[in-house]
């Protein structure tokens, strides 16, 4: 086999969440939006499990800020110009999908 010379065209790059932080988004917003049905219901029952609730909200509240304020990961979409290695892209990036010429990988 001869020696590989093609090259990678970038095409698009753009910053995507993980799916770590994703998970906190939608839990944290969820569970807040359960606990402040339970403090409605609770203080109309004039319970003190509404203080309890509603610390529980403002909890996952600053649990989804939290995942949506998390860092992203950059995202690039090239486009091979002849032959390449496949070896010497992932010894750099975390290939994510190889369609045809193109190829959509991560950053590390």
């Amino acid at each position: 086999m001869g020696e590989l010379t093609g090259s990678l065209i970038e095409m698009n790059a753009k910053m995507v969440m993980t799916g770590t932080a994703t998970t906190m988004i939608w839990v944290g917003f969820m569970l807040a939006a359960a606990f402040v049905l339970f403090t409605v219901v609770a203080v109309a029952h004039d319970s003190w499990l509404a203080l309890v609730f509603f610390c529980a909200a403002l909890i996952c509240v600053i649990v989804g800020v939290a995942g949506a304020k998390m860092g992203r990961i950059k995202e690039i979409r090239y486009c091979a110009n002849g032959p390449i290695s496949i070896e010497q892209v992932a010894a750099t990036y975390d290939i994510i999908k190889i369609d045809g010429k193109e190829i959509v990988v991560r950053e590390r």
